[in-house]
Formats: structure tokens, sequence, C-alpha cells
């Protein structure tokens, strides 16, 4: 083999290991770069969960606090004679009291 072809030849090799370490390089970054986003993804979809079991907690909490067994004026304690208004901390519209009663007749004579 000539000198010339040995050149042409190591020329090729040195060309064909740059590309080679390119390609590597891109793959590498691309790799790196996917890993970072599933890692935020991961990330938003755990915050995601736990907000979502916030809520949820939250909701039993707060549907537990709003059917606590109640008495009514009259004695009864069935939900249909009276409506419980939330605290004014968890209720964004004003309101008077907490309860609102339905208006009793007086009995007939």
């Amino acid at each position: 083999m000539s000198p010339l072809h040995r050149v042409e030849a190591e020329k090729a090799r040195a060309a064909a290991q740059a590309h080679d370490d390119a390609h590597s390089q891109v793959q590498d970054e691309v790799s790196r770069i996917l890993s970072v986003e599933r890692a935020v993804a991961h990330e938003s979809l755990q915050q995601a969960v736990m907000r979502e079991r916030i809520s949820t907690e939250d909701e039993k909490l707060r549907a537990q606090l709003y059917h606590l067994p109640t008495v009514a004026p009259d004695g009864s304690s069935h939900p249909e004679h009276f409506s419980f208004r939330p605290p004014p901390h968890l209720d964004s519209s004003p309101r008077q009291a907490d309860y609102q009663y339905p208006a009793t007749k007086s009995p007939s004579n």
C-alpha cells in the first residue's frame, strides 16, 4: 500500500471515528435530556397525586363535618327539618347564622 493510500485510509478512519464519536455524544445528550424530562414528569405526576389525595381527604372531612347528626329546634334529627351552613372560615358567602331552620307551624286548636 502506498503512503498516499495509507494517509487516505487514516483520514477515512479518523473521519469515521469522529462521526461515531459525534453520534455517541448526540445520543448521550438526548438520553440525558429525556431522563431529565422523565424525572420532571414523574415529579409533576407525584405532585398531582398528592394534590388529589389532599383534595379527597379535605372533601371527606368536609362531608363528615357537614353531615354530623344535629337536633332541630323541634327535637327531630331528620335532615329535611334543617340545613347546615358551613362555618364562615370554610364558606365564602356571608351568612347571619350557621343553621337555617324552616318555619314551624303553630298547632291549630
